[in-house]
């Protein structure tokens, strides 16, 4: 015999009377004892409910069967009582002691990195039951309503204010398919989203759990072997080969980090320990974050490094280290920009013409007559340099280090680097003597792929340009009030490169185009060679003045660039304090005072 429960039950339940109807006095008092212990199953009946509300009539029909959405919720109100009482039974243990599980004969399945027997199956099933099934049939039940809502909207905006006919009804077995469908969207996107990425039976996993001395072979491509997984493979100094056709291999199984353009990865760092200069940590500080400042505007991905990756290769020699580790690190990147911690970006609009170096893998700031004629170890500077991500970059660095304190011959390549520049002032083997001693060699390989920049400051000499920033600040100004006053409008930071590109474009009109020490186009990098800012132990032909005030000058020249999106200014490039900038900047002065 039906029971239909009291109305205070059915407020608490909130389901139609014909699905009370088809419930026992048993089941329908165990449904109320489990959703007052069970909020969660409460909203859930309760969204059941509410989507098949316009679907149930008001009031039982005793005449006729009780449809298939009332049997339906009946079913699902059962079942859940039945898990309620099973979860009940099994925290007081009757459970176990009733019905022991059977030995199974089945093999083993792999989740994570351990292996799961087959008897523990069903309770590992069971417990994803009780944790994720509450939550996909609350969202099923939400989908259902919403797309019944969406679908009485669109049919009262096509039908006509008359008596709907035969015709114009939809069946309900098209009603029923598009819920389903709706449903089964949500849950398997709920599905995906709250399982493991890892397969349960990868068979990379499995040998994980096989034994600890074997290499776990796998990728995020689809469990394909990369250069990773060969051991022969290092981040040190050892030889690699075949690295084109590694990379070019790892670039096809990863698509999405091949394709954008060719990625940069700036690379900079500094001594582990704390500077022995009182202003040192400081200034390298603010040191970093004006090239934060500059990666952030250029999307340009950075790598600030403190660690002595090979302690026997100290001072100018460390970034060798470091480029090699990162070029592993980062295959997607195609290029390795190294910048000493010493230089400041002070364009912050400049990108790097990569364009202009396709034909060649590594790019310094130097001239040809001072390397090929004259012979001179300040010919270029190694302090800022620009290589390619390949496999004659490897070699090259190889060659490289062998001059280095890590080469057995170390004493005699200082004697050899003394003889051959003879404006070399110390005898000692250095990284910058090292790399204009490669390209002299005869026949060298190294020559051909090597690109001398000096058309721009890549690299520019402090005591050239700091003198100069006030100037170059006054002309930029001068543009935007008379040539470009597009370039006067307040935008985000997000827009750089625009307004950077636009900019750009109008240097020319204004007579800025050229730069170098007879231009006036912002230097791209202002580097600090000899102050040595951590230590102190500044070139003896530099005061502190000239580079701690050349320091400032050159970082508050670009931090101007950073700040203007954000409505402010130093009052001066030897200043800590800032102004707001008044609208329509630079048209209008900045007040001296808040």
């Amino acid at each position: 015999m039906s029971f239909i429960p009291p109305t205070s039950c059915l407020g608490v339940l909130a389901l139609p009377r014909d699905v009370m109807a088809l419930l026992d006095l048993e089941e329908a008092t165990g449904i109320h004892e489990c959703l007052h212990r069970a909020p969660k199953a409460h909203r859930f009946l309760h969204s059941a409910a509410a989507s098949l509300q316009g679907q149930l009539p008001c009031r039982p029909n005793r005449t006729k069967p009780p449809t298939i959405q009332t049997q339906r919720l009946a079913a699902v109100s059962r079942a859940l009582v039945s898990s309620h009482r099973r979860r009940a039974a099994c925290a007081s243990g009757r459970v176990a002691d009733q019905h022991p599980p059977a030995r199974s004969l089945e093999p083993p399945i792999s989740f994570g990195f351990f292996s799961v027997p087959a008897p523990a199956r069903t309770a590992l099933i069971g417990w994803l039951q009780m944790r994720f099934l509450p939550r996909i049939r609350a969202s099923v039940a939400s989908s259902c309503v919403m797309m019944r809502r969406v679908r009485g909207i669109c049919i009262q905006r096509r039908r006509k204010p008359t008596m709907p006919t035969r015709r114009s009804r939809t069946p309900s077995w098209l009603r029923d398919a598009a819920l389903f469908a709706a449903g089964a969207a949500v849950g398997a996107v709920l599905l995906l989203t709250l399982a493991s990425p890892i397969s349960l039976s990868s068979p990379a996993l499995a040998a994980a759990g096989a034994g600890h001395g074997k290499v776990v072979r796998m990728s995020s491509a689809g469990g394909g072997s990369t250069f990773y997984d060969d051991p022969e493979v290092a981040y040190t100094m050892e030889p690699i080969a075949g690295w084109d056709e590694n990379r070019a291999e790892w670039l096809r199984a990863h698509p999405e980090l091949a394709g954008g353009g060719e990625r940069v990865l700036m690379l900079s760092g500094s001594q582990p320990a704390p500077c022995g200069s009182p202003v040192g940590d400081n200034l390298l500080t603010r040191l970093l974050k004006n090239k934060v400042d500059y990666c952030r505007l250029n999307g340009v991905q950075l790598l600030y490094n403190t660690a002595l990756l090979r302690p026997s290769m100290d001072r100018y020699w460390a970034k060798i280290p470091v480029v090699r580790a990162a070029m592993v690190a980062h295959p997607e990147a195609e290029w390795v920009w190294w910048v000493d911690s010493d230089a400041v970006l002070t364009d912050m609009d400049f990108s790097l013409p990569l364009r202009r170096y396709r034909a060649h893998n590594l790019v310094v700031h130097g001239w040809p007559h001072l390397v090929y004629e004259a012979r001179s170890w300040t010919s270029l500077n190694a302090g800022v340099f620009l290589i390619r991500n390949c496999q004659w970059s490897l070699d090259f660095m190889a060659a490289w280090a062998a001059m280095g304190p890590d080469s057995p011959d170390y004493e005699r390549w200082g004697a050899v680097l003394t003889s051959t520049f003879k404006d070399k002032v110390f005898n000692e083997s250095d990284d910058q003597s090292a790399l204009v001693y490669m390209l002299l060699q005869d026949g060298s390989r190294w020559r051909e792929k090597v690109f001398l920049e000096s058309d721009y400051y890549f690299e520019g000499y402090w005591m050239e340009i700091s003198g100069r920033l006030d100037n170059m600040t006054e002309r930029y100004e001068a543009m935007e009030r008379r040539e470009v006053p597009q370039l006067r409008r307040r935008h985000a930071e997000r827009e750089h490169a625009a307004y950077a590109a636009a900019r750009g474009a109008a240097l020319a009109g204004a007579g800025l185009a050229e730069a170098g020490v007879q231009g006036w186009r912002r230097p791209f990098v202002t580097h600090f060679t000899g102050c040595q800012p951590c230590s102190g132990h500044r070139n003896e032909h530099y005061s502190r003045e000239s580079c701690d005030d050349g320091m400032r000058r050159a970082l508050n020249f670009a931090d101007d660039q950073v700040l203007r999106p954000y409505g402010f200014r130093h009052a001066g490039l030897l200043s800590d304090d800032v102004r707001p900038l008044p609208f329509d900047y630079p048209a209008q002065r900045v007040v001296a005072d808040h």
